[in-house]
């Protein structure tokens, strides 16, 4: 069973006015619709090979897609409910699944936009010897990625598995940690998995950003300028969130009580929401930086909308001279 905290308590902290809730509601019915539809086209686009970049690269930006999509059904989509009820409505099981979940769609994220990064510098730096990487070592990468994101879910489950509430500041259900080894294990879990690699991609993406700037305007650099894009709006995603983490719940002791109510309410509530931004960029990110999957999309979405509405400007030219033509000749009698 669910169990019931201070964080559950309507009064204290879900949103205090409905023009707060439907902001969230409009914000996280935007980020499900285009999470959903950029992530599977981006899918249809890989199928059909509209996604000209090595097999690693390529391989990882699948996996990518998964887990944003996983992200939208299993984060966005009960908080889009729980908004919009203003409670959870779903039931323990479903909150228990939602929130094991969710570490494992935002590790997994994590390390492979990390992988994406690192693999591109060792195209760039050693390209002899990446062009020898196949499709299944492609794949192994991506099995080793999501084995280490399940960690996180699985020692929550082994160490206190009902310690989880819904939490009326993220508007759907927060694992609590409860237990007392949590005090030293947390942070060691936190810096292994979720701090080096985060640490990582900032300096990869410095890294690329260096390079594409070096290398600007060459052919060389559509890689490159992906990856540096997908790195950047990872970090300005989740960059918020991992201040919360690590830094802002460390100074809440030293805060007068004021500020320490904003932190813990509603910058942490911006922090849980932010990240809806991860998912719904990366179709963007593609259609600038990607010149196959630019011309794919024009040719699947944009051609025919092109299409349809130069059926509808002609329809209704002609209806229009109809009308014309039918006046004309009530004026003529």
């Amino acid at each position: 069973m669910v169990i019931t905290t201070s964080l559950s308590n309507h009064t204290l902290y879900a949103c205090k006015t409905k023009a707060e809730r439907y902001v969230l509601i409009t914000w996280s019915s935007l980020a499900l619709t285009v999470n959903l539809v950029g992530n599977l086209v981006i899918l249809l686009a890989i199928r059909r090979k509209a996604i000209t970049l090595d097999k690693v690269s390529v391989t990882l930006i699948q996996n990518i897609a998964v887990s944003d999509i996983l992200m939208a059904l299993s984060t966005i989509l009960p908080t889009l409910v729980s908004l919009i009820a203003d409670r959870w409505v779903f039931g323990d099981t479903v909150c228990y699944i939602q929130h094991y979940l969710y570490p494992l769609v935002i590790t997994s994220a994590l390390l492979l936009i990390c992988a994406l990064h690192v693999s591109k510098l060792v195209c760039l730096a050693f390209p002899l010897w990446s062009i020898g990487w196949s499709k299944r070592a492609a794949n192994c990468i991506a099995v080793v990625i999501w084995i280490i994101a399940c960690i996180i879910p699985i020692v929550q489950l082994c160490v206190d598995k009902t310690s989880v509430t819904f939490d009326y500041r993220l508007y759907r259900c927060h694992f609590v940690h409860r237990a007392p080894v949590w005090r030293w294990f947390h942070p060691l879990l936190m810096a292994c998995i979720i701090g080096i690699p985060n640490f990582i991609v900032f300096v990869t993406t410095i890294a690329l950003l260096i390079f594409v700037y070096r290398k600007r305007g060459t052919v060389t650099v559509q890689g490159a300028l992906t990856s540096l894009y997908i790195g950047l709006a990872y970090l300005l995603s989740f960059g918020p969130h991992a201040i919360n983490q690590t830094i802002i719940t460390k100074l809440y002791p030293n805060m007068n009580r004021s500020t320490r109510g904003f932190l813990f309410v509603f910058y942490t509530r911006f922090a849980f929401f932010i990240p809806f931004l991860n998912g719904m960029s990366n179709f963007f990110i593609y259609m600038i930086s990607l010149k196959s999957f630019g011309e794919f999309v024009e040719k699947l979405i944009l051609g025919p909308l092109r299409t349809k509405l130069g059926s509808t400007r002609t329809s209704v030219r002609v209806i229009l001279s109809g009308i014309a033509e039918d006046n004309d000749a009530t004026v003529a009698q």
